[in-house]
């Protein structure tokens, strides 16, 4: 990749820590509730330019099992990145497209939960990076993607994601 056509990692961030008003309220995500996290100017991400950030994705606290997506904000809502039960404190590693004014939405499905976001790095806009839309590629109760059938503990899956869910059936890197 040429100079600023690919992933710039940075030093870890805290951007987002609703428990103590760290980019937004110091207050719980509620059932259905999202926010709007500004995600361009902070923890070391540039101004303008930005195609995509790397977020560790982290929810605590919740009140009921629920899941946490990440999207652009201002683009329809789809999927799932986190998924929580009650009590648990969970993280998961997100890339997510940047939406209007520079934010990324965080929505909250059910009960409350505390929302924390790590900035880790970030794609350039027009680079070799290619954001989709989320799609659900695999689902195993339903026979998606794979056999519908669990996977046994210490078993494996392997998922053929080319030619699914928009992604390209070769040059894929």
């Amino acid at each position: 990749f040429p100079a600023g056509d690919a992933y710039e990692p940075l030093t870890p961030a805290r951007i987002l820590d609703t428990r103590d008003g760290t980019g937004a309220p110091g207050r719980p995500v509620g059932a259905g509730g999202s926010l709007n996290l500004t995600v361009t100017g902070v923890g070391g991400v540039p101004e303008s330019g930005v195609g995509a950030v790397v977020l560790n994705l982290t929810g605590t606290q919740p009140t009921a099992a629920t899941f946490v997506t990440a999207y652009p904000t201002g683009a329809v809502r789809a999927g799932s990145n986190l998924n929580l039960l009650p009590g648990q404190t969970d993280a998961s590693l997100v890339i997510a497209t940047v939406g209007a004014g520079g934010q990324v939405s965080l929505y909250n499905a059910f009960g409350t939960t505390h929302l924390i976001a790590d900035v880790a790095g970030w794609f350039p806009a027009g680079s070799d990076y290619h954001a989709l839309p989320q799609a659900r590629i695999l689902d195993t109760r339903e026979g998606l993607g794979a056999a519908q059938a669990k996977v046994p503990a210490g078993g494996t899956l392997v998922l053929d994601v080319t030619g699914a869910g928009g992604v390209p059936a070769d040059d894929v890197g």
